[in-house]
């Protein structure tokens, strides 16, 4: 991510739940067994810590918060994407990872879902 950040001409877009949000707070700590207090911590970390790592002089940085529950990791390099399902059990790792090349149909429909949280989502307020 460094040598991204670095990039002129880099395009980042992070998505993030809403901290705003107490339902979905909610979602988060039943699913990840923290407190609803400590999942609002640890989105708004997350948000602050995005926001210091990537220059918007550098490369073109956006990040949205969405009010709907992620059902996968997202994550796009130029023609590829990688694709990391959730697990609802304790257990750690034996989580598939799915690369998609473009063109395609598996990669139009993750492309065209996260570009709905992007344009859905609403910035993180400045505290």
């Amino acid at each position: 991510m460094r040598e991204i950040a670095k990039r002129s001409g880099s395009k980042v877009r992070v998505v993030l739940p809403d901290y705003r949000d107490a339902t979905l707070l909610r979602h988060f700590s039943v699913r990840y067994r923290k407190s609803e207090e400590e999942m609002e911590r640890l989105i708004k970390e997350a948000v602050n810590e995005f926001a210091d790592y990537f220059d918007e002089k550098t490369c073109s940085f956006t990040i949205r918060l969405t009010k709907q529950p992620p059902t996968n990791g997202y994550y796009r390099f130029g023609n590829k994407q990688v694709i990391t399902l959730y697990n609802y059990k304790d257990d750690k790792g034996n989580i598939p990872v799915f690369i998609i090349k473009k063109p395609g149909r598996l990669y139009d429909f993750f492309d065209f879902e996260f570009d709905y949280l992007v344009k859905s989502g609403v910035e993180p307020l400045k505290e």
